[in-house]
């Protein structure tokens, strides 16, 4: 689905230069030869390989691997659908969106109702703040913050609030006239027994949830005073722009801080109070999981500002096992974590309280890499006096490792078990072999897999056609033969995609250009094969030279196609059992085959 017209899509990327786009959020563009490059905004790096090729108007980054057009740019560092990053970049260009109808406008129309929760939000954000300044310098809430040593500027900077009873905010948001069903679908507001509404802060100490543009999607409360049967913290529920388990608190300051000073690593804790306790501390890098269990989604977004994530979960087991849950889902998403081994029982609030940031920081340098983590957590279930209880932790810590595999990487942890367990290296290093699985294949399996092997080797040389033959025509090095139809020697999803954009480009006559393929392919710049074809390494003596492998690699194409048709006939052959049918079979195998024999080139 299309949400915008293509004439508008078109309109506003030649209104922006992406180089200038770029430059806002990424610090050092330079100019270098024919692009502009930078350090990649989407991994860490030391030496520049973010490329953005003003002409073509897109970037690639030669180190992860990221490509796209000035859209995909605002999907991929603002965190954003396709639809937002066109209304953010729209705004910049001081264009109007257009008017959208069917399956887009619902879109627009739930674009109006999120608006319309989010004035409500902010109203209700200012709401608590306001109560909480008006608040006695003796009230409970004045006695917790001050405990916690939260000072005014630290209450500003975080925007806490709070909900002095049930009715305060309903009324005051009654008397902004919104209504009743708004009030609740914003989750500032629930539901009442006598069918009114009621605050679902009430009586609490309010951490508004922000998100990266800096709108309130929602709130968490903090009782006053604890009651028994209530909750001591309470999160605004699902709401049309609320998902705990999408949502990271102070995400919002750390754009700022990746913007301001950038950002080499993120501190993930658990809870709201430790975020304002390392914000009070001047440790700006940092994110709070919500309290709940940390989902693939809040890596995603944690990945966004930094490749490196360390982990400062409460030192108690609880906080301990959480903080085994959350390394497997950080690692799952490509994210090189350590953990922050706390003092036994304190939470980084506590640790920053007695200790002091610098404290703090010193635990972050000795911070333990995910699988020495894993390793050290399980010496608590095992009895180390005994030769059985060694034995179990090192089976044990040599299963966490399989997922390494063998090599290099292996020999420290291997080394690492033997230390804690007392067990010779060597025999550590013997059954880590067995329990891996690593075993030379057998004379058959070598067969087989020498038939793979030279599959792989067919495979590579169509691909190296396929993408040489796109990349030129996409380039505008070559135009397509009119009379000539590619489309039938493609196997490849992404390469029968980039060929109807360039054939579609030429049938119109225009020039087909990356950005546009972009934009064709719905902003899809991850793909691995689209980026093998935009930048695929094409240099040449000279012309001839060019046409020369341009001519064979049509030529391969052809061909690939022909030995599919005959392998697939050979099966066919060996299945059928009717005389005549294997005659015809055999016929248009020998027909095929002096057809490849006929094709000039490689």
């Amino acid at each position: 689905m299309r949400l915008y017209p293509k004439e508008f899509i078109e309109e506003l990327k030649t209104r922006l230069n992406i180089v200038d786009v770029v430059s806002r959020y990424v610090p050092g563009v330079t100019k270098k030869g024919k692009n502009h490059v930078a350090r990649c905004p989407f991994h860490n790096e030391k030496t520049p390989s973010f490329s953005i090729n003003e002409y073509e108007q897109f970037y690639h980054c030669f180190g992860c691997g990221k490509s796209g057009d000035v859209i995909r740019f605002i999907e991929e560092i603002e965190n954003v659908d396709y639809a937002e990053a066109v209304a953010l970049l729209a705004k910049q260009a001081n264009m109007s969106l257009p008017d959208l109808t069917d399956d887009a406008g619902k879109l627009a129309a739930q674009k109006k109702k999120k608006d319309k929760l989010y004035e409500i939000l902010k109203k209700t954000a200012r709401f608590y703040y306001d109560r909480l300044k008006e608040t006695d310098e003796r009230s409970a809430v004045r006695e917790y913050l001050e405990k916690r040593r939260i000072d005014g500027a630290l209450i500003t900077r975080l925007g806490l609030g709070y909900s002095p009873d049930f009715t305060s905010l309903p009324e005051y948001l009654k008397g902004a006239c919104y209504g009743e069903d708004d009030i609740i679908d914003s989750g500032a507001a629930v539901k009442a027994r006598n069918d009114g509404v009621i605050d679902a802060m009430a009586g609490r100490l309010v951490f508004p949830i922000i998100n990266v543009y800096d709108d309130v999607i929602g709130f968490s409360g903090r009782i006053i005073g604890g009651k028994d049967g209530v909750a001591k913290y309470k999160n605004t529920g699902a709401t049309l722009v609320f998902d705990k388990s999408r949502s990271l608190y102070g995400v919002n300051l750390l754009r700022k801080e990746k913007r301001k000073n950038g950002v080499n690593d993120v501190i993930l804790v658990e809870g709201h109070i430790d975020l304002a306790a390392l914000s009070g501390a001047g440790i700006a890098n940092a994110v709070a999981s919500m309290g709940t269990a940390l989902t693939k989604y809040q890596a995603a977004l944690i990945k966004r500002y930094s490749e490196k994530v360390f982990i400062a979960y409460d030192g108690d087991k609880a906080g301990e096992s959480a903080a085994l849950r959350g390394l497997e889902i950080l690692a799952g998403e490509g994210l090189d974590v350590r953990v922050i081994t706390l003092p036994e029982g304190l939470d980084p609030d506590d640790v920053l309280k007695k200790y002091g940031a610098e404290y703090f920081l010193s635990l972050k340098n000795g911070a333990a890499p995910l699988y020495e983590y894993k390793i050290h957590a399980l010496k608590k279930n095992c009895d180390l006096t005994t030769n059985a209880g060694r034995g179990e932790f090192a089976m044990k810590a040599l299963g966490v490792l399989k997922p390494l595999g063998s090599g290099v990487l292996i020999e420290p942890y291997l080394g690492l078990i033997s230390e804690i367990s007392g067990i010779n290296y060597d025999a550590v290093r013997r059954e880590f072999q067995k329990t891996a699985d690593i075993s030379v294949p057998s004379a058959q399996n070598n067969k087989a897999a020498e038939g793979a092997s030279a599959g792989k080797k067919n495979e590579g040389a169509y691909m190296t056609a396929a993408r040489f033959v796109l990349h030129s025509m996409l380039m505008k090095r070559t135009e397509p033969d009119p009379s000539f139809d590619l489309a039938p020697y493609l196997t490849d999803g992404t390469h029968k995609a980039v060929y109807g954009y360039v054939k579609s480009c030429f049938e119109r006559g225009t020039e087909p250009r990356v950005s546009g393929l972009f934009d064709e392919l719905d902003g899809d710049g991850e793909s691995g094969e689209l980026n093998a074809v935009i930048n695929f390494n094409a240099a040449f003596s000279d012309k001839s030279d060019e046409k020369k492998y341009y001519a064979d690699s049509l030529s391969v194409l052809k061909k690939e196609k022909i030995n599919a048709e005959i392998r697939e006939l050979k099966e066919t052959f060996g299945a059928e059992t009717d005389t005549v049918k294997r005659r015809e079979t055999a016929a248009r195998i020998d027909r095929l085959l002096k057809e490849a024999k006929g094709i000039k080139g490689n």
